[in-house]
């Protein structure tokens, strides 16, 4: 912080000169209370204190809460996806969704030996992952239908949802729990 970027007004708090001044340009306040220098600082809605020595005005304090309250506000809507295309779904919520609507597509992301030994979900199309024409594969879905995607236990089906937002899904499920949740609850497959 240089002292040469803050702005400064005088001010009497509780019989304590402090001096109110912007520091830099990411926010942080300083407070002098005429010994030592206290710092108050905020970024992005982080609110930091480094000392505090002398008394606070409650107008200050309002003042730095209502700034952090933006910031936050700010920072969750800049940082947020502008869709909200990705879903975690469970066993159940697959079953309900698959037999609610029929648009809906299926696709197994696991291996060919995967599949061969597990067998796969009713109905599901089966897109290897680790293929490399993985993502010519997906783009011939339909990117306006839903979509679960679903592998043995969730990582692979996590980074394809990243993928197929990226390349125009609206509305993707992925199924995090995989093959090894829909066998553990005894659930049916077919080769």
């Amino acid at each position: 912080m240089s002292e040469a970027s803050s702005v400064s007004a005088t001010g009497s708090f509780m019989g304590r000169v402090a001096y109110l001044g912007l520091v830099n340009s990411i926010g942080i306040i300083k407070y002098n209370n005429g010994k030592e220098n206290e710092y108050i600082g905020y970024n992005m809605g982080d609110l930091l204190i480094v000392r505090i020595f002398a008394p606070i005005p409650k107008s200050a304090i309002k003042s730095i809460m209502q700034k952090t309250v933006f910031f936050l506000l700010l920072s969750l809507f800049s940082c947020a996806p502008n869709t909200q295309a990705q879903t975690k779904i469970d066993a159940a919520q697959t079953e309900a969704m698959l037999s609610a609507d029929t648009a809906v597509q299926l696709v197994d992301l696991r291996t060919p030996a995967e599949v061969q030994q597990t067998g796969k979900i009713a109905g599901a199309k089966h897109i290897n992952f680790n293929s490399p024409d993985f993502q010519a594969q997906m783009a011939q879905l339909d990117q306006e239908k839903p979509v679960i995607v679903y592998c043995a236990g969730g990582g692979r089906s996590g980074k394809a949802t990243t993928q197929m937002e990226k390349m125009g899904f609206k509305k993707i499920y992925d199924y995090s729990g995989g093959m090894n949740d829909w066998k553990s609850k005894g659930k049916k497959t077919v080769q």
